[in-house]
């Protein structure tokens, strides 16, 4: 007993005096000490206008991690070399997570596209895109056969995601280089990139300005597919092992207009902040305006956890410019140049 204490003291104080990570290869070696802690959390919540449900699901970072590499092994032996570019049209999912984490350890580059006209403009070896574009991935001239989530007929020209992830189960990638860039992330953007360092340090000083501990959950209301949601957000919380939650983003009908779908998504928002008890969230500026007010601009009663989040407001990515974004009195710390 002795033993493993002392033990547990020297790898906590290791991990205090260590330098910020830099790549998100280092994140993972150092949640190795948190493998069994939530991850991350998708509630269950409706897909579409036929009633269909998105499933509930909860990973730890063992869980987690052991996909993200399982899909990094996948890229390579399907021919993506490092530095080659992996072009997604995806909304927030768990197969979305392990897939932008594993195309890190894997070397390889994101591009995302928000539409199915941006995607056929990416230049890159093989797409990662849900069953409805399949056909348009499918059609992009001179790619690898699109990695495909959600259906399909075995005989269709892709690569089924459960067939992919069973394949390569257990297995990693290989090292990367000790000289290697690390993954490059074009945001909806094929020339400008934000390099996976960039990333992981935006989530080192999210961590800090909230003073983000393990014990927080943290409602990541922002696309995986921008700097927001993946450096601010995810990365975040894999800086000191919290548990970030992922409220459904996606329109369950694409017949909604614009304010039909944000205030759906703003009662998902708010749905996940009362049932998950998060204490922190991450919101663009969209997002926040468009979360209801209670009664006395108060928290309702069961959302007490809340004690503040991250807002973007301009460009850059600098945290806390600007005065705070108040939301029921809850303090939204900024990210950016300070609104004019």
């Amino acid at each position: 007993m002795l033993a493993r204490a002392v033990a547990s003291l020297a790898r906590r104080a290791h991990h205090s005096s260590a330098a910020p990570a830099q790549r998100i290869a280092e994140l993972v070696a150092r949640l190795r000490d948190h493998e069994d802690r939530e991850a991350v959390v998708f509630p269950a919540a409706e897909r579409n206008v036929f009633g269909d449900i998105q499933p509930e699901v909860r990973w730890s970072y063992g869980e987690l991690i052991d996909r993200a590499k399982v899909f990094a092994a996948g890229l390579r032996d399907m021919g993506y070399g490092p530095g080659q570019r992996l072009g997604v049209k995806m909304y927030n999912s768990p197969e979305l997570v392990v897939a932008m984490v594993g195309s890190a350890l894997a070397g390889n580059d994101v591009e995302t596209a928000k539409t199915a006209d941006d995607l056929l403009e990416v230049q890159c070896r093989g797409t990662l895109v849900e069953v409805c574009d399949a056909e348009i991935a499918g059609g992009m001239i001179g790619q690898h056969e699109p990695i495909v989530v959600g259906g399909g007929e075995i005989s269709d020209p892709m690569v089924h995601w459960e067939v992919m992830m069973e394949a390569f189960k257990g297995q990693s990638p290989p090292d990367l280089p000790a000289d290697h860039p690390g993954a490059g992330y074009y945001f909806s953007s094929p020339t400008r990139v934000a390099a996976e360092q960039s990333l992981v340090k935006n989530g080192a000083d999210a961590a800090e300005a909230l003073k983000m501990t393990k014990d927080d959950r943290v409602c990541v209301a922002v696309p995986l597919t921008h700097n927001m949601g993946f450096g601010f957000g995810l990365m975040a919380a894999w800086h000191v092992g919290a548990c970030a939650v992922m409220p459904m983003l996606k329109p369950v009908d694409a017949r909604l207009t614009d304010e039909e779908h944000g205030r759906n998504r703003a009662m998902n928002v708010v749905t996940t902040l009362l049932d998950e008890k998060c204490s922190l969230a991450v919101a663009d500026s969209h997002v926040l305006k468009s979360l209801p007010v209670f009664g006395y601009g108060k928290l309702p009663a069961g959302m007490e956890a809340l004690r503040g989040g991250l807002t973007k407001v301009g460009s850059g990515d600098a945290v806390g410019l600007g005065e705070p974004k108040l939301w029921c009195e809850v303090p939204f710390t900024t990210v950016g140049g300070k609104p004019k």
